[in-house]
């Protein structure tokens, strides 16, 4: 997925410059680096801030322009932009921004990641393909270019390679529930309803407010003719939200 995004994120010259850099490559979350720019912050103090930096700061996409335009150098800007226009679904500006991200960084493998992400979104799927192998090239122990890849190749039908790329997801993350319940989908759709059950109750178990983990309990229960247990599942995943788990209870007559 696309790295979290922030809405106030203060850049404390050189000091905070030098954290950027490091976590950038590390490709670490927004939330350490906040902390540790906050705490310089905190110890250097605040009174330096101009009015005339303060206005960069209003929203999130003001802000990341800023970052791009203060530190080029750095891949953080120009892929946390690049997010907030694939969330928006301006996918061609993100693939811009991202690239933009790993030509400052060529091993920013989050980058690498969100442009495959991106030009799936676009239906240009070969080339999501080879961004994620990309990824995985920069750094083998990607947890998200593994499942983004698989989720590529299951939804093409290469349940085979998909399977495996999820194993090696749960291999490096074994708390990783969005691996174990799309391994779940792999393991169903091959015909092994027992080990997909096993995958989405650990996933379930991992996440318990997933919707959409619960319908697929619902799904192997019903297939297996428990009808208890299938209505059971459907129940608690309408209850966290499921329109399908809803609508499919209403329209049996049961309450959600």
């Amino acid at each position: 997925g696309y790295v979290p995004t922030i809405s106030f994120f203060v850049l404390a010259g050189g000091v905070l410059h030098s954290v950027f850099l490091a976590s950038a490559r590390r490709g670490t979350s927004l939330t350490a680096r906040t902390a540790v720019g906050g705490a310089v912050l905190l110890m250097g103090g605040l009174s330096f801030l101009s009015v005339r930096q303060i206005q960069y700061w209003k929203d999130s996409e003001t802000l990341w322009r800023y970052v791009t335009v203060a530190t080029p150098d750095l891949p953080v800007g120009f892929n946390n932009l690049g997010g907030l226009l694939a969330d928006r679904g301006d996918y061609e500006g993100a693939i811009r921004l991202y690239r933009q991200a790993i030509e400052a960084d060529p091993l920013f493998v989050n980058a690498h990641n969100n442009l495959g992400l991106a030009f799936y979104g676009l239906g240009r799927v070969d080339r999501a393909v080879a961004a994620h192998r990309k990824a995985l090239e920069v750094d083998s122990t990607y947890v998200d270019a593994y499942t983004s890849l698989g989720n590529i190749l299951l939804a093409r039908g290469d349940l085979v390679e998909a399977t495996e790329l999820y194993r090696k997801a749960i291999a490096i993350d074994p708390l990783s529930a969005r691996a174990l319940y799309n391994l779940g989908v792999a393991c169903y759709h091959q015909g092994q309803s027992d080990s997909a059950l096993v995958h989405f109750r650990r996933a379930a178990l991992l996440d318990p407010e997933a919707a959409r983990v619960y319908v697929s309990i619902g799904i192997i229960h019903s297939d297996e003719g428990r009808k208890d247990s299938s209505i059971a599942a459907y129940r608690r995943a309408a209850r966290l939200g499921s329109l399908e788990a809803q609508q499919l209870l209403t329209s049996n007559g049961l309450s959600w």
